[in-house]
């Protein structure tokens, strides 16, 4: 007897989940996954990246993101620590 196969969530099916959430999840090839929380040493690092691409960033039509705003990518969705985008 073969296991069960598990269910494969749509891009949004996870949405509809991460709105009712209390906490934070990522959908990555239909499944999903809970998000841990970070150590201060990362959160240190996370935050000085986040701070020089900012300053690189100042006169630029991008804009630098942090941890808490979900990137949609194709069929998945993060929330990486830092990302930029541009208009």
């Amino acid at each position: 007897m073969g296991l069960p196969q598990r269910k494969l969530f749509t891009k949004d099916e996870y949405l509809l989940l991460e709105e009712r959430a209390n906490t934070k999840h990522e959908l990555i090839n239909g499944e999903i996954y809970a998000m841990a929380g970070a150590k201060e040493n990362h959160v240190k690092i996370t935050g000085n990246v986040f701070r020089n691409i900012a300053n690189h960033l100042i006169t630029s039509p991008c804009n630098v993101y942090a941890s808490d705003m979900k990137l949609l990518a194709g069929c998945d969705c993060y929330y990486p620590d830092v990302f930029v985008k541009c208009d």
